[in-house]
């Protein structure tokens, strides 16, 4: 596995996340994976379709 970015503190409200990284690297999973431990850890959520 290549390297993996770590970072201390997530995304402010309102600002955009992007996933960059060739096919197979686990994008999708970490884009399903964030809002579930943001919610598990009480946060509350609100999807927005584009």
């Amino acid at each position: 596995m290549g390297n993996v970015a770590v970072c201390e503190s997530g995304p402010a409200i309102g600002e955009t996340l992007a996933l960059i990284g060739p096919p197979g690297v686990g994008k999708a999973h970490i884009a399903v994976a964030l809002p579930v431990a943001a919610w598990q850890a009480g946060h509350g959520l609100r999807a927005r379709a584009r």
